[in-house]
């Protein structure tokens, strides 16, 4: 499979090629991080964008790229700060409620204007309505900016963020919101020129904040920032599971890469298995998940569970019988991440992948 990469600086290969491993396809398979080591950085974060959003500090070990479902890009940048808690912050059903979510920013003792400006501001979140919110930022001395504004005359109203769903009282699949100060549209300029219908997931793309974040270049970028958000009306709820900033290139000598995967080809193993269809809920998943699996005939199988970074997690004895059969597996003390599930029985093949929260 062949990728391209575009970069900032000078890490990035001219030509990126993955190999497929067991379990994998032209169209689902694991993509390895690239390599830092030239980036000399210690404050290395990435963005992942693609079916499920993701951020954190680090670098991860792997992650699932499906082709022909969405462009999914990662990033790695050492003029980014932010804070990832390890667990979402909720947002209860409100009538008027705000809620402030802090998250600290380290920095060198520079204020946004002589770093280059706030360039961008991100968050892994879920909302059942974006309708009825008022989001907005402020810095350590006060400042605010709004980046998006609750209104009754625009056509932002039973759109959601993420997989953000009202009859859930625990935090839903989170999607990577970010507004950039060069975005063409705000979310209402996009609701509206695209026509994003009633419970349709916004897109998890960049959007132009409805406040300048020039409001921001007197603040110290140390200290607590917060995202504030203002549930105007009843009847819905949501969390967030992580926040960044980014910083203008005059904070730190840029590692910036930026790498985009394409569907390419690879040569078709020969294989002899017929499918085996699983299903696998619910997912996303926490504590435990169980996959249905449907066989035409009774035979003892075999079920295998593959981690983010492709090794073995868990093997076991599948019993199969005509008609579906019901697995359950605990995933408790499962790291986050995209798991492989595999079962097969005699010439039948199947698998799935799953979602850990």
């Amino acid at each position: 499979l062949s990728a391209q990469c575009e970069d900032l600086s000078s890490n990035c290969p001219a030509d990126l090629a993955f190999e497929l491993k067991v379990g994998e396809t032209d169209t689902t398979f694991v993509v390895p991080p690239p390599d830092t080591s030239e980036c000399g950085a210690s404050n290395l974060f990435y963005t992942i964008n693609g079916p499920v959003g993701a951020a954190g500090n680090g670098v991860p070990e792997a992650f699932v790229f499906e082709t022909g479902t969405s462009e999914l890009t990662y990033q790695y940048s050492e003029s980014r700060f932010g804070d990832f808690p390890p667990e979402p912050a909720l947002l209860p059903d409100g009538d008027g409620a705000e809620y402030e979510i802090p998250f600290m920013v380290s920095g060198m003792g520079q204020t946004v204007g002589e770093a280059g400006g706030l360039t961008r501001i991100c968050f892994v979140m879920e909302h059942s309505y974006l309708g009825d919110l008022d989001i907005w930022i402020s810095c350590p001395n006060g400042s605010t900016a709004n980046l998006h504004e609750y209104s009754t005359t625009d056509d932002v109203q039973r759109q959601l963020l993420g997989q953000g769903d009202q009859n859930t009282d625990t935090a839903d699949p989170g999607g990577l919101y970010c507004w950039n100060i060069g975005a063409a549209r705000t979310m209402a300029d996009h609701v509206e020129e695209f026509a994003v219908g009633a419970n349709q997931m916004m897109p998890t793309i960049d959007y132009l904040p409805e406040q300048s974040l020039s409001r921001f270049d007197t603040c110290q970028i140390a200290g607590e920032w917060l995202l504030h958000v203002r549930d105007n009306l009843a009847n819905d709820n949501g969390s967030v599971y992580s926040a960044f900033v980014d910083f203008g290139t005059n904070l730190a000598p840029p590692c910036v890469q930026e790498v985009k995967i394409n569907q390419g080809t690879t040569p078709v193993r020969n294989r002899s298995y017929t499918q085996l269809p699983l299903k696998a809920y619910p997912n996303p998943v926490t504590d435990y998940f169980t996959v249905d699996v449907t066989a035409a005939s009774a035979e003892t199988g075999q079920l295998e569970v593959y981690a983010p970074n492709g090794t073995l997690l868990l093997q076991q004895q599948a019993y199969l019988l005509p008609g579906t059969v019901s697995v359950q597996i605990p995933s408790a003390n499962w790291p986050v991440g995209v798991y492989s599930v595999r079962i097969t029985g005699g010439s039948s093949e199947g698998w799935v992948k799953v979602v850990k929260l």
